[in-house]
């Protein structure tokens, strides 16, 4: 089910949107992270199933920190290898 999935938004990503991606990393972790969402929202359990299984305030902290420092230096990391597009590939990273 996946390889479909994914190989549906890969064209999306390079025939229709025309996504500069150095490395073919956005793209991947792009779906990796929708299909996970996904997955779990199709395979949760109601919160009255597991009290026990809640998130503390520090691991929520922690994860959006992480998030942050992703969404801020992921770009540089993505335009450094682009050579001359490096602005549009910082965009398309960011969008």
């Amino acid at each position: 089910l996946e390889v479909p999935i994914f190989a549906l938004n890969d064209w999306i990503c390079y025939e229709k949107l025309e996504v500069l991606d150095v490395g073919g990393a956005m793209v991947i972790h792009m779906f990796g992270a929708y299909f996970g969402l996904a997955t779990c929202y199709m395979l949760r359990r109601g919160v009255q199933d597991f009290p026990d299984n809640t998130a503390s305030e520090d691991h929520n902290v922690f994860a959006m920190v992480g998030s942050l420092f992703l969404w801020i230096y992921w770009p540089s990391f993505n335009g450094a290898l682009a050579g001359e597009r490096e602005e549009l590939a910082i965009v398309g990273t960011i969008l």
